[in-house]
């Protein structure tokens, strides 16, 4: 079977109730039972990155990091999926280490990168054009962003076009 196509597998007892039934999706299902034990031998491997991304960083650490690794080190370069045993999981070996993007997911994790950080980059780039002064560009009562009913003030305090005193 080619590694690209994708297949449901279900495994498991059929009988009656209390019994658990196992629903896989990916390339690497397998029937045999051989195998079914080394694929979790690695999916248990899987659980423990996911309890200590859980630990480290919350919930959503783990699946965000796995996209992200995923992007642009795919399949076999994949570092969580080489540290769970690529062939217990049904990966090919590791061609190399360096990496492959999927382009369509690394430019959607750019775009949200730029919008998370646009704030943060507007302020770098701010200082790099303006020098260290802008450094702390956000004065009290002097911010159009944070401060309510902002008039911009002119030399010697007064509010300038009549607006409110400083």
């Amino acid at each position: 079977m080619d590694r690209t196509q994708k297949r449901i597998l279900i495994t498991g007892p059929t009988a009656g109730i209390g019994d658990r039934l196992y629903v896989r999706y990916g390339p690497n299902t397998s029937q045999a039972r051989a195998e079914e034990e080394e694929f979790g031998y690695h999916e248990s491997r899987h659980v423990d990155q996911w309890a200590m991304a859980n630990l480290l960083a919350g919930p959503f650490a783990f699946p965000v990091a796995y996209f992200i690794d995923d992007a642009l080190l795919p399949d076999s370069r994949n570092h969580f999926e080489r540290d769970a045993g690529l062939s217990r999981g049904g990966y090919a070996p590791v061609p190399d280490k360096w990496p492959a993007p999927r382009w369509p997911e690394s430019a959607a994790i750019g775009a949200l990168a730029l919008l998370v950080f646009r704030r943060r980059l507007r302020w770098v780039v701010r200082v790099l054009r303006a020098g260290r002064v802008q450094k702390k560009a956000h004065a009290h009562r002097r911010c159009p962003v944070h401060t309510p009913c902002w008039t911009p003030v002119r030399e010697g305090g007064v509010p300038a076009e009549g607006g409110l005193p400083a």
